[in-house]
């Protein structure tokens, strides 16, 4: 589901290998046999790890400066990074996503603070249809500005990525 998104899912987790392995097929991730440990992660410089990155999507045995490390890493690509946790040892990396997303259910308050969003149910799949229903809105606002005058200030704010206030046509969009 993620991948028809054109979404990459990542596991970093502090499990051994075997059962980062095995849930990873059971989720469809893809290269569930390649694996990246915390102490294969230790070794690498950040060369080794940009290229690494791109191939590999399974982490294990990892501690929570490793996944502040990885999410950094991810991001100096170009990546647009979220990243789920539900521990006081994902909080670094949670803050340092551009979208930190806790565990409602399950997560700690530190996890909780840490992050941009709670996700009350702790169910995954309610992430992708996020996705899905925030792309929807992204490209009804895309048409809307394209019907808009030219010097419409609610369209040149959206497309230069401001904060912007809109006139009250648009404002009835968004009802």
């Amino acid at each position: 589901m993620c991948y028809s998104a054109d979404i990459k899912v990542v596991m970093i987790t502090g499990d051994y290998p075997i059962t980062a392995q095995t849930i990873a097929r059971q989720i469809g991730l893809k290269n569930p046999d390649k694996v990246i440990t915390g102490k294969e992660l230790e070794q690498m410089d950040a060369t080794t790890l940009q290229a690494r990155i791109k191939e590999v999507n399974v982490f294990a045995r990892v501690v929570s400066e490793q996944k502040l490390i990885l999410v950094n890493t991810l991001k100096a690509e170009g990546q647009i990074v979220a990243m789920t946790g539900d521990g006081v040892n994902d909080a670094p990396a949670l803050k340092s996503a551009h979208i930190g997303i806790a565990m409602g259910e399950h997560g700690t308050d530190v996890a909780r603070e840490a992050s941009a969003l709670v996700l009350l149910n702790d169910n995954f799949s309610s992430i992708v249809s996020a996705v899905r229903l925030g792309r929807k809105r992204f490209d009804n606002l895309k048409k809307a500005c394209i019907s808009r005058p030219p010097g419409c200030h609610c369209c040149r704010s959206f497309w230069a990525g401001k904060r912007w206030s809109c006139c009250p046509s648009t404002s009835c969009f968004w009802n």
